[in-house]
């Protein structure tokens, strides 16, 4: 991040996933590649792309392919999913699957947020 600041002028800022320090829909879309396979817990970090991203937000996710034998060897990678996987959780947390763009060894989808349709409380004003 120094380095980037220092040599580039870029700001960048280091968070934990799972606990993103932005407020609720604050971007219009997620570039994520070669993250999410990092994550402890994937279910937690989709509800927080969820969370910062406005209505029909956009999330391009880019993974490794699980049968990829080489990136089975890398201890690193703390969750893989198969692609069936990474759409269900998506679906589940209010997402649509807009463009599957995987090629040999690399996974990419495209979602977008679904806007949260749910009805005002009958005793709300």
């Amino acid at each position: 991040i120094k380095f980037a600041k220092e040599n580039y002028g870029i700001d960048l800022l280091e968070m934990d996933m799972h606990n993103l320090k932005f407020p609720n829909n604050f971007f219009d879309a997620v570039f994520s590649v070669q993250t999410f396979e990092h994550t402890f817990s994937p279910w937690l970090h989709i509800l927080e792309l969820r969370r910062v991203l406005r209505d029909s937000g956009r999330v391009f996710l880019d993974v490794p392919d699980p049968d990829d034998q080489v990136m089975l060897e890398t201890i690193w990678h703390t969750n893989v999913l198969y692609p069936n996987q990474i759409i269900a959780l998506f679906k589940k947390a209010g997402f649509k699957l807009i463009e599957d763009l995987s090629q040999k060894h690399r996974l990419a989808f495209v979602f977008e947020k679904i806007p949260d349709r749910t009805p005002p409380h009958p005793h709300s004003d």
